[in-house]
């Protein structure tokens, strides 16, 4: 019994012993690999700044699949996929900002990649991504309707700009914003003579 007992103690001993060792061991690599993905995301906007289209994407993807803050991962994916649309791959460029939206789900990356998706020619994607950031940001909301004016307002649909642009301005949003809703719908006259102080009801 006593033997037993001995060889039970041993075990659960060296069980707790290697359980920590794991854990220093971890502890010690998230910093490292945090640092990691900062690296990749340096890298991949040097590489982008000189050129290298097919180097800054690796460098990107790279950054996007480490661990590490979800910002970083977010605008490293969303930069991934502005260059695969540069290069003509969409599938890839709509994955990559997907990606983006799902590691960091808050306006100001939703409305970075509606952004993206509407200079592409997604406007459905990029509607989608604004419709969310209204969602998760409700003080955001009223820039963000200006934003859907202007998407609405290119894709040729003028009774979705106007009402997006009604919920811009009763809700405060900045007058740039709410100029440039007004210059989507081609109303730079009515803009021009109007005091844009007024238009924040």
């Amino acid at each position: 019994m006593k033997r037993t007992a001995l060889v039970a103690l041993v075990a659960a001993t060296a069980l707790v012993a290697t359980t920590s060792v794991a854990s220093a061991c971890a502890m010690r690599k998230r910093p490292v690999v945090a640092v990691v993905a900062q690296s990749e995301l340096q890298q991949g906007e040097a590489a982008e700044a000189r050129g290298e289209l097919r180097t800054a994407i690796r460098h990107y993807e790279r950054a996007m699949n480490a661990q590490g803050p979800a910002a970083e991962r977010a605008q490293a994916a969303l930069r991934a996929g502005l260059l695969h649309a540069k290069a003509g791959k969409a599938a890839r460029a709509e994955a990559r900002f997907a990606r983006a939206a799902e590691l960091a789900p808050d306006a100001a990356t939703l409305r970075a990649v509606a952004s993206a998706q509407r200079g592409v020619g997604d406007v459905a994607g990029a509607r989608a991504a604004l419709t969310r950031a209204l969602a998760v940001d409700a003080v955001a909301a009223a820039d963000v309707h200006a934003e859907l004016a202007v998407l609405e307002a290119a894709a040729g649909d003028r009774a979705a700009a106007e009402r997006h642009l009604t919920r811009a301005r009763v809700g405060g949003a900045s007058a740039e914003a709410v100029v440039a809703a007004e210059r989507a719908l081609g109303g730079e006259a009515e803009v021009a003579k109007a005091d844009v102080a007024t238009l924040r009801l």
